[in-house]
């Protein structure tokens, strides 16, 4: 048996473990039945549960009518997002963050987030060139 002060972190790695069993579950789902890859499928996932706060947030910045805080609040997470990426790849050193040899899916990914952040980026700079 455990002693009462550990069990509560013993719960708690429990409860983790349920939570990343179910995650990597619909992850396989997600992949079976859009045939995306699971590298994908795991993105896609990852991406929607981590922007709930953002799109919670906007929703509230749009109804204050707050619209460059909404902006803001998107690119910021993006920005940060693949600042985090980056650093995650320059520690792995030679090897791909994703997988050692990435599958078509996951390149198409990654050009994407990098084509979307330059065409958010050069949008918002010329709006701020027109508006002066």
């Amino acid at each position: 048996a455990v002693p009462g002060e550990f069990q509560y972190i013993r719960s708690f790695i429990d409860a983790a473990d349920i939570q990343f069993q179910i995650v990597a579950f619909f992850t396989d789902i997600i992949d079976e039945k859009l045939g995306l890859g699971a590298s994908l499928a795991g993105a896609i996932f990852l991406g929607v549960v981590t922007s709930l706060p953002e799109i919670a947030s906007s929703v509230t910045l749009v109804r204050k009518r707050n619209f460059n805080a909404m902006v803001g609040n998107v690119v910021g997470s993006n920005m940060f997002n693949f600042t985090i990426f980056s650093i995650a790849d320059f520690i792995a050193g030679k090897k791909f963050v994703y997988s050692e040899n990435p599958d078509a899916a996951t390149i198409n990914m990654i050009y994407f987030g990098i084509i979307s952040t330059v065409l958010v980026a050069t949008s918002i700079l010329l709006q701020s060139k027109f508006k002066k």
